[in-house]
């Protein structure tokens, strides 16, 4: 087909052909290259253009309804008010195409690219657009009825109040779509991507199929949310700007990615949300509570609200709060004390029930703020801006109207102004009878000529406050802080002020009979012409005090201190206190204090270095941070004393009593306290280094963080002291004190040194000591059943009454124990040295005593029933008729003790007997049982052994000229070194006999079986 100079055939090139209104209908013209051909106002309807190419084509007014456009390139062409319906735009290219006016109803577009394609207004009903790219375009108020959308991308495009009646947009792709105003009912977006999509006031009916997530987040941006409980809901990646959220609960819910923007969340619960990367700017979060929500650094929020939520979630943490807004903040609940909230402005805030105490709040503006049930407690009101629709308890509001305004003259009686801070407060001739001042703050507060009688002023700070004039009788001061404070004149008669510092204080010319005083401290402070009359001054300190004409008559002074006190000849003073507050004032100049009575004495800090003070009594006295170093304080009575921080460096105190004495901290190394008691003492902290504590009784005693290296601790009693791991102590002795202490099981105690200790009446049962020194040790009544002394070095220990049953002191070195009494049953003394020691009424029953040596010990009335005494050296032992030992050992005894010489045993058992250096000469033992018995270095000249069985027998050294020995047992004997000269052995058994060096000069040994085993002819 031609038509003019252009044949119109499939394929054919028609780049920038004029075919304007050219009549075209069912023309074949597929993959024809039509780039800026003028296809204006043409009739292309029902043709066929598939694949073709018309990119910047003019097609405007064109008529391709029905026409096949699938494949074709579009780009640039200019369609505006083209005829499209019916069209099959499949796979089409439509980028930049300008289709103004143009008509798409049910035109099909399926996987057409329309990218950021301006739709607007045009007619689309019933398209076929699934999975067409329309990134980016605009379909604002296209009529887009019945559509297919499915699977389209839509991300970006604005669909602004586009009608999508019924279309069908599941697997969408909207995210950052704009729907807002869009109808879409009867539309179905099921699983359709919607995030940050915007849908404020789209149009949604009951058939309007749509994620439940999605419908939420349409409802809160459209309708609002006012008051709902949205808790734990998912509304990550939404749109929710402008949203009304005031009042609505949305704890825990998670806005992750959200975009909130300009919300309004006035009053919203926020607490426990997750706000990351959610963006608030100039939200509206007045009262809103954002206690405990989460949020980072991607989380966009206005200035102010940050701050809010940091105070309410993180604390104060450094947070600058001073003079910044912070009206209509929630911080209900919130822990800000000590904030500095210095004219911060407050304005409407909700501060109920949160911790203001020793807050500054100070000209704060709090008007319309809410603080019911807020701690108030020390917090500076002064000059804060209250109005009437400030919520505060009554008892602040009146802090607040004294501590701007003043109160002088005011009639206040009753009052409770507890932990009010009322700093510089002018109280002046105030009414303040029986009122409550307890832990409120009245530095520099002026009180002057007040009425407190009977008041409550209990922990009160009031460092350099005017009480000058001021009745305070009956009143209660204890533990306040009245440092430089003036009470010149003051009443003060039956107050109570227990432990209140009145350091530097005027109190020149105040009452103060029988008032209770105890602990005060008035260092420094003028009392001149003061009336103490009566009063308990029990460990009140006076040091430096100017007392002069003071009147002390009656006066309890029990370890009053008045150190380096200012006094005159008016001052009056009871007898019994004028020694020690005499030394105390005036120091102890030349005089010898010796055997002074200073009992109860108030001495603190004094200088009492090198004084000689043996066997004073200063039970109870008040000697902390005194200086005694190098004092000679012997024998003294120092029981329940404190001396805390005292210097006795080198003092001597040996012997003296201190009982229960506080020496916390004390400097006592190098001091002599031999002897001295200090049970129940508090050495915490002391330094005992290189102290002498022998013999010391330091039972109870507590040693925690002492330092003890270098003490010499021998015959210290420590059982029971309190140590820990900051005690300083050398390794023996804190061995030592582990046992003492029951917790020797866990303690390695193998060969330490525990010589010269005290361990008596101690449970030390089944622990292992082998090897251990214990010479001279005190160990009486001690319990050591099963434990393992093997080895052990018991030289002159005292061991009476102990029990050691069952335990293993194999080898032990026990020479001159006292052992009287001991319980040695199946013990295992085998090889034990117990020479001189005293076994008086010891048991020893069926104790193993083989080769045990027993030289010179006392066995007087010993139990040695079924004990085993092979070997045992008995020579020189004490034995009486109540000793109970075997017939057969008594024997072995006698012999040891007083020889045998030319007595009669022949067929005695004296196997295994110990018999070591024995006089036997010419004793008989024809035929007697002498199997593995101890005959070394024996005296036997002319014995007779004829016949005896001295197999294994060891003879070694033994002095046997002349002696019997024919068809005696010798077999395996120990002969070496013996003298066998002018000695009858023959037919005697030799064999395997050690027979070094042995004597054999003119012996008979005739019939004899050798050592070899060879018989002598």
């Amino acid at each position: 087909m031609r038509l003019g100079r252009y044949r119109i055939v499939p394929g054919s090139d028609l780049n920038r052909a004029n075919l304007e209104g050219a009549e075209l209908r069912s023309t074949d013209l597929r993959a024809a290259q039509m780039r800026g051909a003028n296809l204006r106002a043409a009739k292309l309807s029902g043709a066929n253009l598939a694949a073709c190419n018309l990119l910047g084509a003019k097609l405007s007014g064109a008529d391709l309804t029905g026409a096949d456009l699938s494949g074709c390139q579009l780009m640039d062409s200019d369609m505006r008010g083209a005829r499209l319906e019916w069209a099959d735009l499949t796979g089409a290219n439509l980028r930049g195409a300008s289709l103004t006016l143009a008509t798409l109803a049910i035109a099909t577009l399926r996987d057409a690219d329309m990218f950021e394609a301006d739709l607007s207004e045009l007619n689309l009903h019933g398209a076929d657009l699934t999975n067409a790219n329309l990134e980016g375009a605009n379909l604002s108020r296209a009529n887009l009825g019945g559509a297919n959308l499915t699977r389209t991308n839509l991300r970006g495009a604005n669909l602004e109040e586009a009608d999508l009646t019924g279309a069908r947009l599941n697997l969408a792709m909207l995210k950052h779509a704009n729907l807002a105003g869009a109808n879409l009912s009867h539309a179905s977006l099921r699983m359709a991507e919607l995030e940050f999509a915007r849908l404020h006031g789209a149009q949604l009916n009951l058939e309007t199929v749509l994620d439940t997530k999605w419908r939420l987040a349409w409802r809160l941006v459209t309708d609002g949310a006012e008051g709902l409980n949205l808790t734990g809901v998912d509304l990550t990646n939404a749109e929710l700007s402008g949203a009304m959220l005031h009042d609505a609960t949305l704890c825990d819910a998670d806005f992750t990615n959200s975009i909130l923007c300009n919300a309004d969340m006035r009053g919203t619960d926020f607490r426990g949300a997750c706000l990351h990367g959610t963006d608030l700017t100039g939200a509206r979060l007045n009262l809103s509570a954002l206690s405990g929500a989460r949020i980072n650094s991607e989380t966009k929020l206005d200035g102010k609200w940050r701050t809010v939520w940091k105070l309410s979630t993180e604390g104060l943490g450094g947070t600058p709060t001073r003079g910044i807004d912070l009206s209509q903040a929630s911080l209900r609940g919130v822990d800000l004390a000590a904030a500095d909230f210095i004219a911060t402005d407050l304005r409407e805030a909700d501060l109920s029930t949160a911790n203001l105490r020793g807050a500054a709040l100070m000209k704060a503006n709090l008007e319309g703020a809410n603080l019911e049930d807020a701690v108030l407690e020390g917090a500076l009101l002064h000059w804060a801006k209250l109005d009437r629709h400030t919520r505060i308890h009554p008892k602040w509001r009146k802090v607040w109207q004294l501590a701007s305004f003043g109160g002088s003259e005011a009639t206040l009686p009753d009052i409770d102004l507890s932990n009010a801070y009322l700093f510089v407060c002018n109280l002046r001739k105030a009414q303040l009878q029986r009122a409550n001042l307890s832990g409120s703050n009245l530095k520099g507060a002026d009180l002057s000529r007040a009425m407190l009688e009977e008041a409550n002023l209990t922990g009160v700070q009031a460092a350099n406050a005017n009480f000058s004039g001021a009745s305070l009788g009956f009143a209660n001061l204890a533990d306040g802080d009245f440092s430089a404070a003036n009470f010149s004149g003051a009443i003060m008669v039956r107050a109570t002020l227990k432990n209140v510092n009145f350091s530097g204080a005027n109190l020149s010319g105040a009452l103060l009979n029988q008032a209770n005083l105890s602990g005060a401290d008035f260092s420094g402070a003028n009392l001149s012409g003061a009336v103490f009359s009566g009063a308990d001054l029990t460990d009140t300190s006076l040091m430096q005090a100017n007392v002069s004409n003071a009147v002390f008559g009656g006066a309890n002074l029990i370890r009053c201190s008045m150190t380096e006190a200012k006094s005159n000849k008016s001052t009056q003073l009871d007898r019994r206190w004028r020694v020690g507050v005499e030394l105390a004032m005036h120091g102890p100049g030349e005089r010898d204090m010796r055997g002074s009575k200073l009992l109860l004495a108030g001495l603190r800090n004094i200088n009492l270095s090198g004084v000689r003070l043996s066997k004073s009594d200063l039970h109870e006295a008040d000697l902390s941070g005194a200086n005694l170093e190098g004092a000679q304080a012997d024998g003294c009575g120092i029981n329940k004393a404190r001396l805390r921080g005292a210097n006795l460096r080198n003092a001597n105190l040996e012997g003296t009593l201190l009982k229960a004495t506080d020496l916390t901290g004390a400097n006592l190394s190098g001091a002599n306290l031999a002897g001295a008691f200090l049970t129940d003492a508090n050495l915490s902290g002391a330094d005992l280094h290189g102290a002498d504590l022998q013999r010391a009784n330091l039972r109870r005693a507590n040693l925690n963080g002492a330092n003890l290296l270098g003490a010499n601790l021998h015959g210290t009693e420590i059982f029971g002291a309190h140590m820990s791991a900051t005690t300083q102590i050398e390794p023996k002795w804190a061995a030592i004190w582990s046992v003492q202490q029951g917790r020797g099981a866990t303690a390695d105690l193998k060969g330490k040194d525990f010589s010269g200790t005290n361990l008596s009446r101690l449970e030390m049962q089944r622990l292992d000591f082998s090897g251990t020194n214990f010479a001279n040790a005190k160990m009486t009544a001690c319990n050591l059943s099963h434990a393992v002394l093997a080895g052990a070095q018991l030289q002159g220990a005292q061991l009476a009454g102990a029990d050691l049953r069952d335990a293993d002191l194999t080898g032990a070195d026990m020479m001159g124990a006292m052992l009287v009494k001991v319980q040695l049953d199946r013990c295992r003394l085998e090889g034990a040295d117990l020479s001189d020691t005293a076994l008086a009424g010891a048991n020893l029953t069926k104790a193993d005593l083989s080769g045990a040596q027993l030289l010179r010990a006392d066995l007087s009335g010993a139990n040695f029933t079924g004990a085993q005494l092979a070997r045992a050296n008995l020579q020189g032992a004490i034995l009486d008729g109540a000793t109970q030992l075997d017939p057969k050992w008594r024997l072995v005894w006698e012999l040891a003790t007083k020889g045998g010489a030319w007595r009669n045993l022949e067929g005695k058992d004296l196997s295994l007997a110990g018999l070591r250096r024995a006089n036997l000469t010419g004793a008989k033992l024809a035929l007697a049982n002498l199997k593995q018995a101890d005959l070394s270095e024996a005296q036997a000249v002319k014995a007779d052994f004829s016949g005896a069985n001295l197999n294994g027998a060891n003879l070694q050294g033994a002095t046997l000229t002349a002696a019997k020995f024919s068809k005696a047992d010798l077999q395996g004997a120990n002969l070496e070194n013996a003298d066998l000269s002018g000695a009858d052995l023959r037919d005697a058994n030799l064999f395997g006999a050690r027979m070094e060096n042995t004597v054999l000069l003119e012996t008979k040994l005739s019939g004899a079986i050798m050592p070899d085993g060879s018989r002598e002819d």
